[in-house]
Protein backbone atom coordinates (compact mmCIF):
# COMPACT_ATOMS: atom_id res chain seq x y z
CA UNK A 1 0.00 0.00 0.00
CA UNK A 2 1.57 3.62 -0.74
CA UNK A 3 1.75 5.93 1.65
CA UNK A 4 2.91 9.82 1.56
CA UNK A 5 5.47 9.33 5.00
CA UNK A 6 8.23 6.40 4.99
CA UNK A 7 7.77 3.96 8.25
CA UNK A 8 10.29 3.88 10.60
CA UNK A 9 13.02 1.19 9.93
CA UNK A 10 15.98 0.49 11.21
CA UNK A 11 19.33 0.59 8.51
CA UNK A 12 20.99 -2.70 8.25
CA UNK A 13 23.56 -2.13 5.66
CA UNK A 14 25.05 1.66 4.55
CA UNK A 15 25.58 2.83 1.42
CA UNK A 16 28.82 0.60 1.02
CA UNK A 17 27.09 -2.11 2.25
CA UNK A 18 28.80 -2.30 5.33
CA UNK A 19 27.39 -3.77 8.49
CA UNK A 20 25.55 -1.50 11.29
CA UNK A 21 24.46 -3.19 13.35
CA UNK A 22 24.88 -7.07 15.41
CA UNK A 23 21.97 -8.19 13.70
CA UNK A 24 22.85 -7.58 10.44
CA UNK A 25 25.06 -10.20 10.40
CA UNK A 26 21.63 -12.45 9.83
CA UNK A 27 21.64 -11.07 6.40
CA UNK A 28 24.29 -13.62 5.01
CA UNK A 29 23.99 -14.52 1.64
CA UNK A 30 20.86 -11.51 1.03
CA UNK A 31 24.35 -9.06 1.09
CA UNK A 32 24.95 -10.52 -2.62
CA UNK A 33 21.66 -8.32 -3.71
CA UNK A 34 23.26 -5.16 -2.60
CA UNK A 35 25.69 -3.02 -4.19
CA UNK A 36 27.64 -0.69 -2.97
CA UNK A 37 27.68 2.18 -6.25
CA UNK A 38 24.65 4.36 -6.48
CA UNK A 39 21.76 3.51 -9.51
CA UNK A 40 20.08 5.58 -11.61
CA UNK A 41 16.36 4.45 -10.99
CA UNK A 42 13.20 5.91 -12.38
CA UNK A 43 14.85 9.18 -12.70
CA UNK A 44 16.82 9.47 -9.41
CA UNK A 45 19.18 7.75 -7.40
CA UNK A 46 18.92 4.53 -6.03
CA UNK A 47 21.36 4.11 -2.78
CA UNK A 48 22.21 -0.15 -3.70
CA UNK A 49 24.30 -0.94 -0.90
CA UNK A 50 21.09 -0.88 1.88
CA UNK A 51 19.07 -2.97 3.39
CA UNK A 52 16.39 -2.40 6.63
CA UNK A 53 14.95 -4.37 9.50
CA UNK A 54 11.05 -3.07 9.41
CA UNK A 55 8.47 -3.62 12.18
CA UNK A 56 6.06 -4.78 9.94
CA UNK A 57 7.81 -7.19 7.30
CA UNK A 58 11.46 -8.28 8.83
CA UNK A 59 14.25 -7.82 6.85
CA UNK A 60 14.31 -5.94 3.73
CA UNK A 61 15.95 -4.73 -0.12
CA UNK A 62 14.78 -0.97 -0.91
CA UNK A 63 14.82 0.63 -3.25
CA UNK A 64 15.80 3.65 -2.01
CA UNK A 65 15.57 6.23 -4.67
CA UNK A 66 16.25 10.10 -3.98
CA UNK A 67 15.41 13.26 -5.97
CA UNK A 68 17.45 15.86 -5.19
CA UNK A 69 15.76 19.66 -4.93
CA UNK A 70 18.12 21.30 -3.10
CA UNK A 71 17.67 22.82 0.85
CA UNK A 72 16.96 25.95 -0.61
CA UNK A 73 16.75 28.60 -3.49
CA UNK A 74 20.92 29.60 -3.51
CA UNK A 75 21.51 25.44 -3.15
CA UNK A 76 19.08 25.21 -5.99
CA UNK A 77 20.33 27.69 -7.90
CA UNK A 78 23.67 26.43 -7.73
CA UNK A 79 22.99 22.92 -8.33
CA UNK A 80 19.83 23.20 -11.03
CA UNK A 81 20.00 26.99 -12.35
CA UNK A 82 16.81 27.79 -11.05
CA UNK A 83 14.94 28.13 -7.99
CA UNK A 84 13.62 25.33 -5.50
CA UNK A 85 10.04 25.33 -6.05
CA UNK A 86 10.65 25.04 -10.00
CA UNK A 87 13.01 22.00 -8.70
CA UNK A 88 10.81 20.73 -6.19
CA UNK A 89 7.69 20.88 -8.27
CA UNK A 90 9.46 19.11 -11.51
CA UNK A 91 10.89 16.58 -9.13
CA UNK A 92 7.72 15.58 -7.37
CA UNK A 93 6.41 15.37 -10.60
CA UNK A 94 8.45 12.70 -12.05
CA UNK A 95 8.57 10.82 -7.79
CA UNK A 96 4.45 10.81 -7.74
CA UNK A 97 4.92 8.81 -11.25
CA UNK A 98 7.22 6.40 -9.73
CA UNK A 99 5.66 5.61 -6.68
CA UNK A 100 2.58 4.33 -9.00
CA UNK A 101 4.95 2.27 -11.29
CA UNK A 102 6.69 0.81 -8.58
CA UNK A 103 3.66 0.29 -6.24
CA UNK A 104 2.36 -2.88 -8.08
CA UNK A 105 5.61 -4.28 -7.89
CA UNK A 106 6.18 -3.63 -3.79
CA UNK A 107 2.73 -5.47 -4.13
CA UNK A 108 3.85 -8.52 -6.11
CA UNK A 109 7.04 -8.76 -4.16
CA UNK A 110 4.87 -8.36 -0.42
CA UNK A 111 6.13 -5.09 0.13
CA UNK A 112 5.16 -1.60 0.69
CA UNK A 113 5.76 1.62 -1.16
CA UNK A 114 6.54 5.15 0.29
CA UNK A 115 7.05 8.40 -1.12
CA UNK A 116 7.90 11.76 1.41
CA UNK A 117 8.80 15.07 -0.21
CA UNK A 118 11.20 17.32 0.64
CA UNK A 119 10.11 19.94 4.06
CA UNK A 120 10.76 23.07 4.36
CA UNK A 121 15.38 22.37 4.67
CA UNK A 122 14.96 19.15 2.88
CA UNK A 123 17.32 18.59 0.19
CA UNK A 124 15.36 15.16 -1.62
CA UNK A 125 12.52 13.65 -2.21
CA UNK A 126 12.53 10.52 -1.13
CA UNK A 127 10.90 7.04 -2.95
CA UNK A 128 11.33 3.75 -0.26
CA UNK A 129 9.79 0.59 -1.30
CA UNK A 130 10.56 -2.06 1.28
CA UNK A 131 10.61 -5.15 0.35
CA UNK A 132 11.33 -9.27 2.05
CA UNK A 133 14.68 -10.19 1.58
CA UNK A 134 13.47 -13.87 2.11
CA UNK A 135 10.34 -12.49 -1.01
CA UNK A 136 13.01 -11.48 -3.52
CA UNK A 137 16.02 -14.27 -2.69
CA UNK A 138 13.27 -16.64 -3.33
CA UNK A 139 12.20 -15.36 -6.91
CA UNK A 140 15.66 -14.09 -7.91
CA UNK A 141 19.44 -14.68 -7.94
CA UNK A 142 21.66 -11.30 -7.38
CA UNK A 143 22.15 -11.49 -11.15
CA UNK A 144 18.62 -11.22 -11.65
CA UNK A 145 17.90 -8.84 -9.32
CA UNK A 146 19.53 -6.43 -10.68
CA UNK A 147 18.64 -7.35 -14.27
CA UNK A 148 15.06 -6.75 -13.34
CA UNK A 149 15.61 -3.18 -12.10
CA UNK A 150 17.29 -2.48 -15.11
CA UNK A 151 14.55 -3.27 -16.95
CA UNK A 152 11.75 -1.61 -14.81
CA UNK A 153 14.06 1.54 -15.05
CA UNK A 154 13.62 1.06 -19.22
CA UNK A 155 9.82 0.53 -19.16
CA UNK A 156 9.23 3.26 -16.21
CA UNK A 157 11.79 5.60 -18.65
CA UNK A 158 9.99 4.77 -21.77
CA UNK A 159 6.24 5.04 -19.94
CA UNK A 160 7.14 8.55 -18.58
CA UNK A 161 8.37 9.50 -22.23
CA UNK A 162 4.71 8.45 -23.66
CA UNK A 163 2.92 10.62 -21.28
CA UNK A 164 5.43 13.61 -22.20
CA UNK A 165 4.35 13.07 -25.78
CA UNK A 166 0.57 13.06 -24.93
CA UNK A 167 0.58 16.53 -23.68
CA UNK A 168 0.19 19.10 -26.08
CA UNK A 169 2.94 21.44 -27.71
Amino acid sequence: MASHSIPSYTLLTNDQTELLRPESKSLGEALRYTDNRYRGLFGGIWRAGRTYASPTLGNCFGPEVFYSVGADDDEAWAAFGEPRKSVFEREAEVARAALAFAQPIADELGGSAHLQLAGEGEDRHVLHLFLPVSNVMNRFTPGQWFAYWKTKDTEFSATARLSDSAEPA
